[in-house]
């Protein structure tokens, strides 16, 4: 930084010239200095921060007139308009690790978008896939319905109805070409959707006794599914030839497979018994299984997740429980009561840091558990008539949670 006498032949000079030199005058003297480009790498905090100011402008924008003129009331001197009063309790909000979901001075929630609601006949979102593009809901209808929703813009819905005998979703799962869909029939019916044309479908019709397919998920090579039957049962299907099955017949007792979960080396899968069981089942041979059973009053698995070191499982009790259970040695586990009124842990999904856990309450609550401290837990209640969370899925910046209800709902809930 050179300083000068008369800059540019004149008594001072302020500017970039030909953006190489930049002309200032700083603290009485007149300076030159060289023009440097500001390098705009992708650096992790970077893009965290403009990740953050996005997801304020997005849930703002979805915000209405009347939640916009709602935030009036939090202006001062240095915040003029409500956008910056928003913009500025959103950042508190993620510095602070403290979501900014429903404020004492506003009757808004401004945490999660307003409900989107599906069109008559179209009930209860029972089950999701996301894509990145998309969210594909499977509907607990009869016949069974299948809705792609845009995730930019979730009021873009595309339905397709199934045919006669094609009821009730109850799991789905993407390869990236097909969505595979379990049914809730008798017997069980897999379905495999052509995501590129969802009109072209062909269903797979299990044998007698192999009703319910209620919990699926794909390996790349198989599907398996829990079929909610008086023992259990898991099917294996060849993928490229779904016609090709294999089923496994639990032991007695081991009844209604409710939710699964591959680790690559073994499924595991939630019984809804009284009390709750789990299933560890060998990939390699099937026909090597080992039970866990919980104690009394510690019911009904209803949804599972896996972190690698942890299993973590929904009890469907009143009020809802959290079980963690250590993979490497699934007799070490935890159980985590929650509050009076949180009942019936439905979905779960896991962001790394903390886990959310969709209550069936009227109206729905959503749960958040600091995994390293699970005492540690945040619930939200949603507004009147978004009822009964169904499932859930974490896109790293938004969850989404479907509702059980009457059309069915689905919520756009920043995290």
């Amino acid at each position: 930084m050179a300083k000068l006498t008369g800059p540019l032949f004149s008594l001072g000079a302020h500017g970039t010239l030909a953006r190489s030199l930049t002309y200032a005058r700083r603290r009485g003297q007149n300076i030159c200095r060289r023009q440097r480009g500001q390098l705009d790498y992708e650096s992790f905090a970077r893009t965290q921060v403009r990740n953050r100011f996005r997801e304020a402008v997005e849930t703002w924008n979805e915000l209405t007139t009347t939640q916009k003129a709602n935030w009036r009331d939090l202006t001062s001197r240095k915040l003029p308009i409500s956008w910056n009063a928003y913009l500025s309790r959103y950042l508190n909000s993620i510095k602070n690790s403290v979501p900014c979901i429903k404020l004492s001075d506003l009757t808004t929630w401004l945490g999660h978008t307003k409900p989107t609601t599906f069109a008559g006949g179209e009930n209860t979102a029972w089950c999701v896939t996301d894509d990145g593009t998309y969210l594909w809901y499977g509907l607990y209808t009869r016949p069974a319905k299948l809705v792609k929703v845009l995730k930019s813009n979730p009021t873009s819905r595309t339905t397709y109805t199934f045919g006669s005998g094609e009821d009730y979703i109850l799991g789905i799962t993407d390869d990236g070409t097909y969505l595979w869909l379990g049914l809730n029939t008798s017997p069980a019916k897999l379905m495999r959707v052509l995501k590129s044309n969802p009109k072209s479908w062909t269903t797979y019709t299990f044998a007698p006794g192999e009703n319910s397919a209620a919990c699926i998920t794909d390996d790349g090579t198989y599907l398996w599914l829990g079929l909610y039957t008086s023992p259990a049962k898991l099917v294996r299907v060849l993928k490229s030839n779904p016609a090709t099955r294999t089923t496994w017949t639990f032991n007695a007792n081991n009844n209604s497979a409710w939710c699964i979960t591959d680790d690559g080396f073994d499924l595991w899968v939630g019984l809804n018994t009284s009390p709750a069981k789990l299933v560890k089942v060998f990939k390699a041979d099937p026909s090597f299984r080992a039970t866990y059973t919980l104690a009394g009053g510690d019911d009904k698995y209803r949804c599972i997740t896996d972190d690698g070191t942890y299993l973590w499982l929904g009890l469907f009790t009143s009020p809802a429980k959290l079980v963690r259970v250590l993979k490497i040695g699934p007799t070490i586990k935890t159980v985590y009561t929650f509050a009076g009124g949180e009942n019936g842990a439905y979905c779960i999904t896991d962001d790394g840091t903390y886990l959310w856990v969709g209550l069936n309450t009227s109206p729905a609550k959503l749960v958040r558990v600091l995994k390293s401290n699970p005492n540690s837990r945040t619930t939200y209640t949603f507004g009147s008539g978004e009822n009964s969370s169904r499932s859930i899925t974490n896109d790293g910046t938004f969850l989404w949670l479907g509702l059980g209800t009457s059309p069915a709902k689905i919520i756009k809930f920043w995290r």
